[in-house]
């Protein structure tokens, strides 16, 4: 089966590529706030891994006989 070639295909608005501009403050700012969350996504799972590491812990526990009154 063969396409069409007349057919149309599907409708893609065009962006102007001023549109997407930023201007060197709002950078900034979006750096900034992508270093600060890397730090704390790096910083949260080094203390969730250091939380959930494995030790064990022995403990003897002993009981006493008390005789009757």
């Amino acid at each position: 089966m063969q396409m069409d070639q007349s057919a149309p295909g599907p409708r893609r608005s065009r962006v102007p590529a001023s549109r997407w501009r930023i201007d060197e403050r709002t950078r900034v700012k979006i750096t900034a706030v992508l270093a600060a969350g890397a730090i704390l996504g790096v910083g949260g799972t080094h203390t969730l891994a250091y939380w959930t590491h494995q030790s064990h812990a022995s403990a003897t526990i002993t009981t006493a006989d008390f005789p009757a009154p």
